[in-house]
C-alpha cells in the first residue's frame, strides 16, 4: 500500500510539473510574434534598393544567441553585446528589458536613437502583439496592433 501511495505521490508531481511546463511561454514564441508587426519595418535601415538592412539583435545576455528569428524574411543574428556590429551594412535592434507575467509580455528595444516598446498577451497558445510605442528625440508614436 506505501508503495501504492509513493507511486501515487510520484506520478500527481510529475503531472503537475508538465502541466506547469506546458503553460510557460515560450520566448522564441513572444520574440517572433514582435518582430512579425509591419509597422516596425517603417522604422528600420533601408539600403540604395529600399530593401531593409539584414537585422541584428543584441542580447545583452537577455535571450539565448542560438533562438531561431526571422525578419522580413531573413534569418535574425543574435549577439550577446553591441562591441564589433557594422551599423552600416545592418540594423541593430538591443535588447533593453523584457517584463512578463501570465499571460503578458512587454519587450523594450533600443534602434540608434529611437525607444520601441511592443505589448503582447496570449491568445489561446498564440502570442499576439497588442500595441507598439515607438519614441525618439523629435517624436512620440504609438500605434495598437493585433496581429495573429
Amino acid at each position: 500500500m506505501k508503495n501504492l501511495i509513493l507511486k501515487f505521490a510520484l506520478l500527481l508531481f510529475a503531472g503537475t510539473i508538465c502541466s506547469f511546463q506546458a503553460s510557460t511561454p515560450t520566448l522564441q514564441d513572444i520574440f517572433q510574434a514582435a518582430l512579425n508587426i509591419e509597422i516596425l519595418e517603417e522604422h528600420f535601415t533601408k539600403n540604395n534598393n529600399g530593401e531593409l538592412l539584414p537585422l541584428t539583435l543584441v542580447s545583452n545576455d537577455y535571450i539565448a544567441k542560438d533562438m531561431a528569428l526571422n525578419f522580413a524574411g531573413k534569418k535574425v543574428l543574435i549577439q550577446s553585446s553591441i562591441d564589433k556590429i557594422s551599423t552600416e551594412k545592418e540594423s541593430v535592434l538591443e535588447l533593453t528589458e523584457i517584463k512578463m507575467k501570465g499571460k503578458k509580455a512587454q519587450l523594450s528595444f533600443k534602434y540608434g536613437e529611437k525607444t520601441i516598446k511592443v505589448r503582447l498577451k496570449k491568445k489561446g497558445s498564440d502570442w499576439i502583439s497588442k500595441t507598439v510605442s515607438l519614441k525618439w528625440k523629435n517624436g512620440f508614436e504609438t500605434q495598437i496592433v493585433e496581429q495573429f
